[in-house]
């Protein structure tokens, strides 16, 4: 049957009316009135969003099943096709096959803008820069700036999507990193700097002294080191080698070198020696080695920013997941201290609040800033003209929670 059939593959969809041969990779039934089923459609070349409205007369589809949809139309939804079976609409079908597919898990994107202009190098701010590394260095040659820029655009889009949708995120997948460099990196490299201006040490030497010992948890591309070296210059300028240790389980070296290399350098004048290890904290201390603990037991600041609302998604799971955490607190050096961030959640404050009383009734240390809110601080960078163009979605304040505690 199959094999008279036009059949398109996903990557080649484009806006119209097409037949697809794909499996039902996620799906969610009863969404709300208008709609009876959301979900993602895929096969080897890529992946699409369908839904299917309430009046269509069809039944929910399988997830991990197969179907032959024909006279499907696709249309565009800022800038993503959407797949939209309905079988009152001009002889569309939806038949269960056997036949199985490897999906490629890339949502496939469209264009949906013109850019009028394209102007590089107005301003010589990270922003900018990650902006022009990306579409200079790592896209294809072949693909022009605009061509490119729209690319990028779609990345963060789709990457948006995910965080929204609470889907799981690969972060490996190449495109995916470069969404989150250009479109979420930015925003994270001043929390850190707040938490730390609002602090007056007693002994500030006890902590902050040259080529000190710094480990960031959880940190992806790493952010942080940009505020924290901005930081240093500003109220530490004696201060002129640090030795900074990278734990995250994804594969984000490229971008954190890349970071030392190239950006570090618009904040600061010293010198970085760094090591990346995989760590999983919600396993903590299982297969952890001699060395990371001494990396750990080594270090003066600790920095966990946006991971300790993922590990802890409710207040109630501190009791259950918590001895990880606290097992890791126990193993950094007495006089260290733990620098926690996170966005602004409701459940936020709760659980930096339930960290702090552990903290103190287990004598384990002191908490020298209580979960404080930090409002509309200032993100400095400029968005890219080709960018602006064609995203509205930056801002440049935003809220967080921040707390430091200091270990007995």
């Amino acid at each position: 049957m199959t094999d008279e059939l036009d059949v398109t593959k996903i990557e080649g969809l484009e806006s119209g009316k097409f037949t697809v041969i794909a499996k039902v990779t996620l799906s969610e039934v009863g969404t709300g009135k208008k709609y009876l089923q959301r979900g993602r459609l895929g096969d080897e070349t890529g992946t699409i969003d369908f839904v299917i409205f309430s009046d269509a007369k069809l039944d929910p589809l399988e997830d991990g099943k197969t179907y032959i949809i024909t006279n499907v139309y696709a249309s565009d939804n800022s800038g993503f096709l959407t797949l939209r079976p309905n079988s009152r609409m001009d002889g569309c079908t939806v038949t269960l096959t056997e036949k199985d597919i490897e999906v490629n898990p890339t949502l496939i994107f469209r264009e949906r803008v013109c850019i009028p202009s394209i102007l590089k190098d107005e301003t010589c701010d990270t922003c900018s820069a990650i902006f022009n590394h990306i579409i200079e260095k790592k896209s294809d040659p072949d693909f022009s700036i605009r061509d490119k820029t729209i690319i990028l655009a779609a990345y963060h889009e789709a990457l948006k999507q995910m965080y929204n949708k609470g889907e799981q995120i690969s972060y490996e997948d190449d495109g995916i990193q470069k969404g989150y460099m250009y479109g979420f990196f930015p925003y994270y490299i001043v929390m850190i700097y707040h938490i730390l201006r609002r602090m007056t040490f007693e002994n500030p030497q006890d902590i902050f002294q040259n080529d000190m010992d710094i480990c960031l948890y959880g940190c992806g591309p790493a952010p942080e080191i940009l505020g924290f070296t901005g930081y240093l210059r500003d109220f530490h300028p004696e201060i002129n080698k640090i030795n900074i240790t990278f734990f995250d389980q994804n594969n984000w070296d490229y971008w954190r070198r890349y970071c030392i290399r190239e950006l570090v350098p618009l904040y600061w004048d010293g010198e970085i020696q760094s090591h990346s290890y995989s760590l999983d904290l919600l396993r903590f201390p299982d297969g952890v080695d001699a060395e990371i603990i001494r990396a750990i037991s080594l270090a003066s600041i600790h920095n966990l920013q946006n991971i300790i609302s993922d590990l802890y998604q409710t207040p109630e799971n501190l009791e259950r997941l918590g001895p990880s955490f606290f097992n890791l607190y126990r193993q950094t050096a007495s006089g260290s201290i733990m620098i926690l961030s996170d966005q602004y959640y409701g459940k936020t404050r709760r659980i930096f609040k339930q960290i702090s009383l552990k903290i103190k009734t287990h004598d384990l240390g002191t908490t020298l800033l209580e979960p404080d809110l930090i409002q509309n601080y200032r993100c400095e960078f400029d968005t890219p003209q080709p960018m602006k163009e064609i995203d509205h979605f930056y801002k440049k304040y935003m809220d967080f929670y921040g707390m430091i505690l200091k270990r007995s």
